[in-house]
């Protein structure tokens, strides 16, 4: 990889999974991710290579509020503030009492 496809990655990433994924975010995506970078994106990971066959075929309307249904499923299991506490990449106590470290 190049140090420009490894910052495009690092950047997606950090997009994915820093909120519900929007509108705008959605179609910045499907008009300028190159088949060779979408690719490069998907290897090894069909999940993510049905999302973008469905992003290039789909209402981004439908899209924005499935992706905005399954964030706020997996985020809100133990966070009721409505946001991830720190990006997967990084831990954070998730309770006041910091009883719990995710």
């Amino acid at each position: 990889l190049t140090f420009i496809e490894r910052t495009t990655i690092y950047t997606f990433l950090k997009v994915a999974f820093e909120g519900p994924l929007t509108e705008e975010t959605l179609n910045l995506w499907k008009e300028t991710f190159s088949d060779e970078f979408i690719n490069l994106l998907t290897d090894g990971n069909q999940d993510l290579a049905d999302f973008f066959a469905e992003l290039k075929n789909s209402d981004l309307d439908i899209i924005e509020q499935l992706e905005k249904d399954a964030y706020l499923a997996t985020f809100n299991l133990l966070n009721d503030r409505g946001r991830i506490p720190a990006p997967p990449w990084e831990s954070v106590y998730v309770t006041r009492d910091q009883t719990m470290f995710g």
